[in-house]
């Protein structure tokens, strides 16, 4: 049987994963950010959604934002680039 872990012991990991990688994602809307960023916030905030799914899914809390976080997380992988058109 899997064991749940207690969401509350790492609701500030959450907490402060979501504020860092939105203030990350804030700074790389000027044009003048150089590419070698947007590489460093692939990284970041795939292990960042990739931890806030696994945070979310063992937690039990809410299954809807754990698929969200790892659509999230595949979007912004740093290995495999989905490329958007414009």
């Amino acid at each position: 049987m899997k064991d749940k872990i207690n969401f509350e012991e790492y609701r500030e990991v959450a907490l402060w994963g979501s504020v860092v990688s939105s203030l990350l994602l804030l700074i790389a809307m000027p044009t003048f950010v150089p590419y070698g960023y947007y590489q460093f916030l692939r990284l970041f905030i795939m292990l960042a959604a990739l931890t806030l799914s696994a945070i979310f899914n063992t937690g039990g809390v809410n299954k809807i934002l754990a698929w969200i976080f790892l659509l999230t997380a595949i979007l912004f992988n740093a290995f495999y680039p989905i490329h958007l058109e414009k």
